[in-house]
């Protein structure tokens, strides 16, 4: 059964060493940062907890968390498998080695103008999500799976998909601004091989199969 939350219920649940948020309900629209001393909090509350979360992460697999924001949120290994961020701003956030599996990221802002300003989620776990108009602009996702991932109409100038694993991503030929995301040694199937080198016919991948489906 689903659980609805405020966002300082949340806030107030996570500081009290709560890990279990699986089916939760968060308001929509809830943003971290509109108070700065409970962004400010669960900072230091994972800093703290680095260890222990490596091993018993957070968990918010199949939560409601529509148009959520946190921006600069730093919150690695978290586990949030079929998780619905559609419309969050996550801009300047680490989730690295982050289980992110069939998520709903339609819409998400994780990109910006500037890399400096943009998210990274090197090394996590992809698989599946759905990335359809998201700002992924100049966004690090080295290393990360992203097998069957949908990049319909998202935005991928600059995006880093150096060593990430796109076999059966859906949507490249939609995707805008192809062009100007980074390859290298990027694992592909035959299919979006040929999509991306439409765009950068120049790039090298690692071709995992030859199916032309």
């Amino acid at each position: 059964m689903a659980e609805f939350m405020s966002g300082i219920t949340l806030v107030n649940e996570i500081l009290s060493c709560r890990r279990d948020f699986t089916y939760m309900q968060l308001e929509e629209g809830f943003d971290l940062r509109s108070n700065t001393g409970y962004f400010n909090a669960v900072q230091d509350y994972i800093h703290q907890q680095k260890a222990k979360l490596m091993s018993s992460p957070l968990d918010f697999s199949h939560a409601s968390m529509r148009y959520f924001s946190a921006q600069g949120l730093v919150l690695p290994w978290v586990k949030a498998e079929g998780i619905d961020l559609t419309g969050a701003v996550l801009r300047r956030s680490k989730l690295y080695k982050c289980n992110l599996r069939n998520a709903n990221l339609t819409e998400a802002i994780f990109g910006c103008e500037e890399i400096s300003d943009a998210s990274s989620l090197t090394s996590s776990d992809l698989e599946g999500a759905c990335f359809r108009k998201a700002d992924l602009r100049n966004v690090n996702f080295r290393y990360a799976v992203m097998r069957g991932a949908n990049f319909s109409y998202s935005l991928l100038k600059g995006t880093d998909l150096m060593e990430a694993d796109l076999q059966d991503a859906v949507g490249l030929e939609e995707a805008l601004d192809l062009g100007y995301a980074k390859f290298d040694k990027t694992i592909v199937g035959v299919k979006e091989q040929r999509i991306i080198q439409q765009a950068q016919p120049s790039k090298l991948f690692v071709v995992k199969n030859d199916n032309l489906n």
